[in-house]
């Protein structure tokens, strides 16, 4: 994540997405079929929960509760995001998937704050949560966070950044259990991650360079941490956790992990007879890199 302090015009030097300023509330929350007549007539009754499993069995089931409270959230800080005159959230096409985090910038200025982040594919489900996490973001460079992150202003380094995750992981569980929205490499493996007691190995090995100090007392603390981390993500997601991943250069430095017996891991594939959200293909035209192809 980039950012910078700029007193031009808040508009100037980033390159919106194919949609004005008022567009990015109705594009992101018509993708989950109901948000696009929320700021008018307020949010109609939801469908029921389902449970979510991936293709290799991973399961979550949401309490119907849950998620009717999270649809408040999201549609409150959408409508935000609309119409908050204060600042831009900036979303940018692009033909191939990233970490959120990954493509951030934010610029702060006395004119307009603005957040611009990568989104894979016009179509894609996932605008959203992209959506959210730069408004969190943009927030907590303002100082504003505890504004739509309760208790989030009392936090600091990874604490927040999970928190933040964590946040946004809820709105995808949301999307995809209750609008069977399209399972997408990124934010699932935040949300299963999240809900499975694994956010924190995740960030911390996705991103050492930015905690470098948590990243060595976890790895102190917890010695057995990273493989049993890479085990549960190997078996979750028939891929290597980010952060282990080969480049063209070869593996990224102090990643390697050497493949453990995955019955420490417990098995969290029991599928019941109750009707789950599958997990389909990704949007046509969305180019996956190699590293999120299971096989």
């Amino acid at each position: 994540m980039r950012t910078m302090n700029n007193d031009r015009d808040g508009a100037s030097g980033v390159r919106s997405g194919p949609y004005s300023r008022r567009g990015p509330l109705l594009v992101a929350a018509s993708l989950w079929a109901v948000g696009a007549t929320w700021a008018c007539v307020g949010p109609p009754p939801i469908p029921p929960a389902r449970p979510v499993i991936n293709a290799e069995g991973l399961r979550l089931s949401p309490p119907a509760a849950r998620m009717d409270a999270t649809a408040a959230w999201v549609n409150a800080q959408l409508e935000e995001i609309d119409v908050n005159p204060g600042f831009l959230i900036s979303t940018q096409f692009q033909p191939t998937v990233t970490y959120p985090w990954e493509s951030l910038e934010i610029k702060l200025n006395p004119r307009q704050d603005t957040a611009a982040i990568a989104v894979d594919g016009l179509g894609s489900d996932a605008q959203t949560p992209y959506m959210l996490y730069a408004h969190l973001k943009l927030l907590e460079a303002r100082g504003e966070l505890g504004q739509w992150l309760p208790g989030g202003e009392t936090l600091e380094g990874l604490d927040r950044e999970l928190a933040i995750l964590a946040r946004v992981g809820e709105s995808w569980l949301y999307g995809r259990s209750v609008f069977s929205t399209i399972a997408h490499p990124v934010w699932d493996e935040i949300m299963y991650a999240s809900e499975l007691g694994f956010l924190r190995p995740l960030v911390l090995v996705a991103r050492p360079d930015e905690f470098p100090s948590e990243r060595a007392a976890w790895e102190t603390e917890d010695p057995g941490g990273l493989e049993r981390y890479a085990t549960w993500f190997r078996r979750s997601f028939d891929r290597e956790p980010p952060g282990l991943r080969a480049s063209p250069e070869g593996p990224a430095a102090g990643d390697s992990v050497a493949a453990p017996d995955t019955s420490a891991v417990p098995d969290t594939s029991a599928v019941s007879d109750t009707a789950a959200v599958p997990d389909t293909a990704a949007v046509a035209g969305i180019s996956l890199p190699s590293e999120f192809r299971e096989g």
